[in-house]
């Protein structure tokens, strides 16, 4: 899922570090690094709805784009879940554009506990969200959250409760920082995993690695 690297409409926390053109630069580096990690063989849930012209070109020819539909972010999530799963049926991972360091490794680990029996896995970051839920089937009773409760530091344990309430299995990956602030930015400067492309923009903006 990605929202379109519009300059004054994406990474906005992030505007006093690199300004509004500079975070559109890093929404479409952050756009290009998650459309990587398969191959480009998936699917991609953009916003605003007509931006597919202005993100085809980052992600290439072979990701299948359709536009995100719903009231609020679970509705759009379980809506691209459903849209995906129907024209691949399987077990559906989705991310987002937020965490920098996602590799295809996080994928494979996903991956690998719904072969284990898992129906839902979280990848939890370090803001109380997450950067992927992987799921065996689509369900939607998964995002059902109150529209409040999006954005805030509590999404990755309401969505465990959920999970629970429903009666499916839970597993987890590692956690890792959402690119959302100038901490964040400070804190993924240190970690070796981060794209070159995006540890130069973040420098642009003054900042160092935090080293302890």
């Amino acid at each position: 899922m990605a929202r379109a690297p519009v300059a004054g409409t994406v990474k906005t926390r992030l505007h006093p570090l690199l300004g509004a053109e500079g975070c559109a630069r890093l929404q479409t580096a952050l756009i290009r690094h998650a459309a990587a990690l398969d191959g480009g063989r998936g699917f991609l849930a953009h916003t605003p709805p007509g931006a597919a012209g202005l993100i085809r070109p980052l992600v290439g020819r072979r990701l299948t784009l359709f536009p995100q539909q719903g009231a609020d972010l679970g509705d759009r999530m379980a809506a691209a879940v459903a849209v995906a799963a129907a024209r691949r049926p399987g077990p559906v991972i989705l991310i987002g554009t937020d965490c920098p360091v996602l590799r295809r490794a996080h994928l494979s680990a996903a991956a690998a506990q719904l072969a284990g029996g898992c129906d839902v896995v979280l990848g939890p970051a370090y803001d109380g969200g997450y950067y992927l839920i992987a799921l065996a089937r689509p369900d939607p009773r998964i995002f059902a959250l109150p529209t409040r409760a999006w954005g805030g530091p509590h999404v990755a344990d309401y969505t465990a409760e959920r999970a629970a309430a429903a009666g499916l299995q839970l597993g987890f990956i590692d956690p890792e920082h959402d690119l959302d602030t100038p901490a964040d930015a400070t804190a993924v400067l240190s970690d070796p995993r981060l794209p070159p492309e995006i540890a130069a923009m973040l420098r642009s903006g003054g900042l160092h690695p935090d080293r302890g």
